[in-house]
């Protein structure tokens, strides 16, 4: 994975979201975050099944403010 550093400024955005991104996926399982080695994704011999904690509609932590307001849109 790249570096945080180099991610957000490609993407344009700031360091602290794309580490946050990083975090909320290491909390997930999808990626090893290993300090001074960097960030690999993870080695998933066989997918959870749905019913093993994680959410089945998406989450909203680091989604814009506006995506978690009342007004969503009528396909929600």
């Amino acid at each position: 994975m790249p570096s945080t550093r180099g991610l957000s400024r490609q993407l344009g955005l700031a360091r602290g979201t794309v580490t946050a991104a990083y975090d909320q996926l290491a909390e997930e399982g999808y990626l090893t975050i290993r300090p001074g080695s960097g960030t690999t994704v993870a080695h998933i011999s066989k997918p959870a099944p749905a019913s093993a904690g994680r959410p089945t509609t998406p989450t909203t932590t680091c989604a814009p403010r506006s995506w978690t307001t009342s007004a969503a849109p009528a396909a929600w």
